[in-house]
């Protein structure tokens, strides 16, 4: 199983992105919060993923992007 995140597996859509933080559930453990919504994909891949990470905790965008 190679160690890779593939295009695939990257959550890029407006409308599943928007349609997550209308109807997803999250759980918080500070600093992270994890929003979550079980959705069948059609292109084989079991779990697709996004990250975000906040201003406020990293103010500088080389962190951010680390």
């Amino acid at each position: 199983m190679p160690a890779t995140y593939s295009k695939k597996e990257k959550l890029k859509s407006r409308k599943l992105i928007g349609e997550l933080f209308e109807k997803g559930q999250s759980v918080s453990v500070f600093p992270l919060r994890l929003i979550y919504l079980s959705i069948p994909f059609d292109d084989g891949v079991m779990a697709k993923t996004g990250v975000s990470v906040s201003k406020r905790q990293f103010k500088s965008a080389v962190d951010r992007n680390r």
